[in-house]
């Protein structure tokens, strides 16, 4: 018994694969995306970090002018309770210097 195989063309076809990246410029890639999102991320950071103490310090300014002002209002009203007029005027002239003194704060 004899058997013989004939193929229907003679042509053949080759695959082949071939790298897209070398080692050194996948590692290269891969580098500057990671070194592009930790910047990013560091930037983001630091910008929130600015956001939160800007609002801590107007928060302190807003306490303290806030705080002042109920000293100035408690001072006007010892001032309406003294029946002296020129202890009245003297501390007016007081209370009316630490006002303009916090608003220089």
């Amino acid at each position: 018994m004899k058997l013989d195989i004939y193929y229907p063309t003679l042509s053949k076809e080759i695959i082949q694969q071939n790298a897209a990246f070398e080692a050194g410029s996948l590692l290269s890639e891969v580098g500057g995306f990671l070194g592009l999102l930790l910047g990013a991320s560091v930037l983001t950071v630091c910008e929130l970090v600015d956001y939160l103490l800007l609002k801590c310090i107007r928060k302190i300014k807003t306490l303290k002018r806030d705080r002042n002002h109920v000293q100035v209002q408690a001072a006007a009203t010892n001032l309406e309770t003294l029946s002296t007029p020129c202890l009245k005027n003297t501390t007016s002239t007081l209370a009316t210097i630490e006002l303009a003194e916090s608003d220089l704060a």
